[in-house]
């Protein structure tokens, strides 16, 4: 099973609340969270604490967890300043579990904490203000991860703009011609001017 593969069955809030018992001793309720392939779920403790619950794809390797858990690591020590989840390790130390699930499949978890706020697509308008701000954090995260590396970082990945070359097998799938056509100008002008000059461009993890 590819990671882009879809689950047939989500994992319900009763389990990820089931998990977050077992595995980190933690008293609290489950909220589904989005996710685009892997399960994620908003805990809540009784004593107010927030959390993020992550069970990962069953096809996840272990070591894009990894990968993910020391790049917020490294941020915590590198950027401090920058509202980010941390990585909660389990009772043991170890910053993720296999378990098994329900259906007998066995999974990745791990927990971060939770940050507040409405996501920047419910945000509206995008002023100049917040903008601006966006792109300060961004460019602090950036120069945080300059330095870190992982071997799992380097992997194909479709939202890799580096590699958006992909999308040209897909466009049939745009069935509106304009649409179409606006995607098929952007993706030739991605093929003549940014392709030739990937080379020479710097390259780190986002």
């Amino acid at each position: 099973m590819i990671p882009e593969a879809r689950v047939a069955h989500p994992v319900t809030e009763s389990e990820a609340t089931r998990l977050a018992r077992e595995i980190f001793r933690l008293d609290v309720s489950a909220k589904s969270l989005p996710g685009e392939y892997d399960d994620n779920f908003h805990l809540t403790v009784v004593d107010g604490r927030e959390f993020v619950l992550k069970i990962m794809h069953p096809a996840r390797e272990q070591s894009f967890v990894e990968m993910q858990c020391q790049a917020l690591q490294h941020l915590a020590r590198r950027a401090p300043q920058l509202s980010l989840p941390r990585v909660c390790p389990m009772p043991g130390g170890d910053a993720f579990a296999v378990a098994t699930l329900s259906d007998g499949t066995k999974r990745l978890v791990w927990l971060l904490t939770y940050v507040p706020g409405p996501v920047l697509a419910k945000v509206n308008p995008h002023s100049p203000e917040l903008l601006r701000g966006l792109g300060e954090f961004l460019g602090q995260l950036d120069a945080a991860l300059r330095d870190f590396s992982h071997p799992a970082v380097h992997r194909e990945l479709k939202w890799d703009l580096a590699r958006a070359g992909w999308i040209r097998d897909y466009l049939h799938h745009i069935g509106d011609s304009a649409q179409r056509a606006l995607v098929e100008k952007f993706l030739a002008l991605y093929e003549s001017e940014v392709v030739p000059a990937l080379p020479s461009l710097r390259r780190s993890v986002i």
